[in-house]
């Protein structure tokens, strides 16, 4: 009899123990470790194009080689996978520059990192340094030098422009102002020919085409000069 009692609490215990296991067919969350292998800060969407902006989409802001591990679920195609966009942050002045703080220029990479994730995966993907012919920067820059005696705003059509470092829509004498001229995703340049420096009267700057991941420098005076065009890259 105590045989028999025993052995049906094997059997329960059994049972029971059997009941608490996972199923097999449980999603688990994977972990993936980025390594940012480049000298650039970088945001990392997943799944949109990042010329949208996305919030939603944006998965971590890396510093330059910075690791980071995050936590996804596996990919609902598991033939296609998931795709990550970086988008690189190229310097485009820093504080001394600016006299505030360092700006950034943005650039999408044109090749993507696709991969599947499956359920439980550990693994480990490099966030490479771009080559500069696989990057389209989204924006052009103009750069404003004010030598005039009065503090100037920058206009363009009837829109006031906001330097890229601080916000401010005044450009007080002696400094320089960092201003980006947005392209939509269809955009391929952009006729500048409604932009003015103002104080007590409009001073018209010379008409340009601008283009993306370019900079353009101006020194404005009683005139403004013709512009000094480089390259960011």
């Amino acid at each position: 009899m105590n045989k028999t009692l025993t052995l049906l609490a094997l059997i329960c215990f059994l049972l029971f123990f059997n009941s608490c296991e996972e199923p097999e067919n449980t999603v688990k969350p994977a972990i993936i470790t980025f390594i940012n292998a480049s000298g650039f800060y970088v945001d990392l969407y997943k799944n949109i194009n990042p010329s949208h902006y996305e919030p939603s989409a944006l998965v971590y802001i890396f510093a330059p080689a910075e690791t980071k591990q995050i936590e996804f679920y596996p990919s609902f195609d598991q033939v296609l996978g998931d795709a990550f966009f970086p988008q690189y942050k190229i310097r485009l002045a820093d504080f001394l520059q600016t006299g505030t703080v360092d700006i950034f220029a943005s650039a999408q990479s044109l090749i993507n990192l696709t991969f599947i994730i499956k359920s439980g995966d550990r693994n480990t993907i490099s966030i490479p340094e771009p080559n500069h012919n696989e990057l389209l920067f989204n924006h052009a820059y103009i750069i404003v030098k004010n030598y005039n005696r009065v503090p100037i705003q920058i206009i363009r059509g009837t829109n006031v422009l906001e330097r890229m470092d601080n916000k401010s829509v005044i450009l007080n004498p002696g400094d320089t102002g960092y201003y980006e001229i947005k392209f939509t995703h269809f955009d391929t340049d952009i006729n500048l020919n409604h932009l003015f420096a103002f104080n007590n009267q409009n001073i018209l700057f010379p008409s340009f085409s601008a283009e993306r991941g370019k900079k353009y420098t101006f020194t404005v005076g009683e005139t403004i000069s013709n512009p000094l065009i480089e390259n960011i890259l």
